[in-house]
């Protein structure tokens, strides 16, 4: 398998079990409209969302570019909820990892330094 079919397969996992941990996280709360209401639930559903079509567009082989907007600004909100917590700091981390990958591919395509 090629790197670039790696990536996209790392991205398919993490997106699925994203998705996955925040709907074992909607089944422990009470109020569906409060669990969406949360930043924290927002930024893992975007991150999530962002990660899967990524995935899909990697597998088919196509340009990643035109996400690169949403990437960035999942990656920003993803930061910003693993900074503030609030009991789903472990929905966040998973939703974080996938991204790491993601962030570490596109700072060494883009010329910029990786380190």
């Amino acid at each position: 398998m090629t790197s670039g079919g790696t990536h996209s397969v790392l991205r398919l996992a993490f997106a699925l079990l994203t998705f996955v941990a925040l709907g074992v996280q909607l089944g422990r709360t009470p109020s569906v409209a409060n669990f969406v209401s949360l930043f924290t639930v927002q930024s893992n559903l975007l991150a999530a969302t962002v990660l899967l079509v990524a995935a899909v567009r990697g597998l088919w082989g196509r340009d990643l570019a035109p996400l690169d907007m949403w990437r960035g600004a999942a990656a920003l909100y993803m930061a910003t909820t693993g900074a503030g917590g609030y009991g789903r700091v472990a929905v966040a981390a998973v939703g974080a990892a996938g991204f790491v990958a993601v962030l570490v591919r596109t700072t060494r395509r883009s010329g910029a330094p990786a380190g």
